[in-house]
């Protein structure tokens, strides 16, 4: 069976509040014990008892549970043709191809009524992922069940609380001006918040701070356009916002160990990091 599948995982995930993706690989995450959110560069959507979640390969994302050590989640990763090859199986009049097609980010919160049966469904590939005579089958019927929740209970568009609707703003005037000298000042007088105010709101929605929000946001950037080698290094560096080729050269290597032309030398051999 070509997925991996993380049973009742519990505790800090490898990339905590760090940008990541899965390359060729898609996620199903469901929520068993957490109170946070989880971000991309377009949404926040919660993070609690009874979500489940459906991540594309390319959708850059990151978890933030209120309480790292009460975060408790099962997951199941398959390679994209593995998971289109499933759904092609299971769809057949279609019904799942939009759901999956128009958002690689796609949240249902199951009711508290069928959170037992959701659970029972991960319980049992759990028992029987290592059995070679049920392990396809079992794959084939959960990914269809999955496919079923995420139908009936997907959540697409979730009203904003008054509380948090100007973080919401802030990221996406942040994400239209990303290249940009941006400042938190800036960004305050853009939303009609005071700065002290928001930076406190802005983190505890995001995990971040501002000013590491936006510099997490260039270097994920930054990330996906070394994969382009028509691009040099000092264009990408201004393409992101960065003030100095330097700089962007230092804060690379802090956060990967390597410099950005090492990544790029290794990109076609590098694995993507779970959730």
């Amino acid at each position: 069976m070509d997925a991996t599948f993380i049973y009742h995982q519990q505790g800090k995930d490898s990339m905590y509040k760090v940008w990541h993706e899965f390359g060729n690989r898609v996620m199903f995450l469901y929520v068993i014990k957490a109170n946070g959110n989880i971000v991309t560069h377009e949404k926040i959507r919660p993070l609690k008892k009874g979500a489940l979640y459906f991540v594309g390969a390319k959708k850059s994302h990151y978890t933030v549970p209120d309480n790292i050590d009460q975060y408790v989640r099962d997951k199941l990763f398959l390679p994209v043709s593995r998971f289109e090859a499933i759904r092609t199986i299971c769809d057949t009049n279609q019904r799942f191809k939009e759901l999956f097609e128009s958002d690689q980010l796609v949240y249902a919160q199951i009711p508290t009524q069928e959170q037992p049966q959701l659970e029972q469904i991960f319980l049992e590939l759990k028992n029987h992922q290592d059995d070679e005579r049920y392990s396809e089958a079992m794959l084939v019927s959960v990914c269809a069940k999955l496919f079923v929740y995420l139908d009936k209970y997907a959540m697409k568009n979730l009203p904003v609380s008054t509380s948090s609707n100007f973080v919401f703003k802030a990221i996406e005037y942040i994400n239209q001006h990303i290249t940009e000298a941006l400042t938190v000042d800036e960004i305050c007088t853009e939303v009609f918040i005071s700065k002290y105010y928001f930076c406190r709101k802005f983190k505890e929605t995001t995990g971040l701070s501002v000013m590491e929000y936006i510099l997490s946001t260039r270097l994920s950037i930054a990330q996906e356009m070394l994969l382009n080698k028509k691009l040099t290094v000092s264009q990408i560096s201004d393409r992101c916002g960065f003030s100095s080729l330097a700089y962007f050269c230092n804060v690379f290597k802090q956060k990967n160990g390597i410099t950005p032309l090492q990544y790029r030398r290794q990109a076609h051999n590098s694995n993507f990091k779970d959730d």
